[in-house]
C-alpha cells in the first residue's frame, strides 16, 4: 500500500492537525495559526523545508501540534526516521513522551490502517519510545 492509499483509508493521517481532530473526537481546534504551522510541519516532513522554528506565545498550541502529534504523527508515517524530542526540562520532555506514547496507542488508527500495527511501543518508561521498525526512538 503507498501513501496515497492509506490517507484514503486513513484520512486522519494527512497530517498532525487531522490526527489531532481525530484523537480528540473532534475536540482539538484548529485557528488559522495552528493550520500555518499544521502546513509548515507537513512540509518539514516531507522535505519541502529544512528547518522550522515555531516561536509563538505559551497556552497558543504549539505543544501539543508540535511536540505531540507532528511526533506521533511523523512516527506513524514514517517508523524508520528518527526524532529528537527536546524539552528546557526534564519534566516536559517526559510529559510530551507520554503523550506521543498514548497518541500512538490510539486504537483507531491501528484498526483504519493496519500498518500501523508495526509501530509498537516499547514500555521502558514515559521518555522512551521506540518502534519495532529501524529507528524511530524517543528517549531522555
Amino acid at each position: 500500500m503507498n501513501l496515497l492509499e492509506a490517507l484514503d483509508e486513513a484520512p486522519h493521517l494527512s497530517s498532525p492537525a487531522a490526527l489531532a481532530i481525530a484523537d480528540t473526537n473532534g475536540k482539538f481546534q484548529v485557528p488559522a495559526h495552528i493550520a500555518y504551522i499544521n502546513r509548515l510541519l507537513v512540509e518539514v516532513a516531507f522535505g519541502e523545508m529544512e528547518r522550522l522554528i515555531v516561536n509563538i506565545p505559551f497556552q497558543h498550541g504549539k505543544s501539543w501540534i508540535c511536540s505531540v502529534y507532528f511526533c506521533a504523527w511523523l512516527l506513524l508515517l514514517f517508523p524508520d526516521k528518527r526524532i529528537l524530542l527536546a524539552a528546557h526540562e526534564e519534566r516536559f520532555a517526559s510529559s510530551f513522551g507520554q503523550k506521543v506514547k498514548d497518541v500512538l496507542d490510539f486504537k483507531h488508527v491501528a484498526k483504519e490502517w493496519p500498518q500501523v500495527k508495526e509501530t509498537l511501543l516499547a514500555q521502558r518508561g514515559k521518555a522512551q519510545l521506540s518502534t519495532y521498525a529501524s529507528g524511530g526512538k524517543i528517549q531522555e
